[in-house]
């Protein structure tokens, strides 16, 4: 993964999303996060520069049913 980015939200703490994998890393408060499968770019790079970070990653990977499953902080943030 690449480095996780703070965002400024509610919702998320971090973002990170690696392009030759398509996956969406998200963390959500101090020690929760999640690797979601298959994510497009243009859906990270919404995500990542949108004015409610929490909200669009609910519109855009939550409600359209992205594979994903819980992982380690130390999973979260390897590359």
């Amino acid at each position: 993964m690449p480095p996780l980015k703070p965002v400024s939200s509610a919702m998320l703490s971090s973002v990170g999303w690696n392009p030759d994998t398509r996956r969406l890393v998200v963390q959500f408060g101090e020690d929760s996060f999640y690797e979601y499968s298959d994510v497009p770019a243009d859906v990270a790079a919404r995500i990542m520069f949108a004015r409610s970070h929490g909200q669009t990653f609910d519109q855009l990977v939550k409600k359209a049913g992205f594979p994903y499953r819980r992982v380690s902080r130390a999973d979260a943030e390897a590359d």
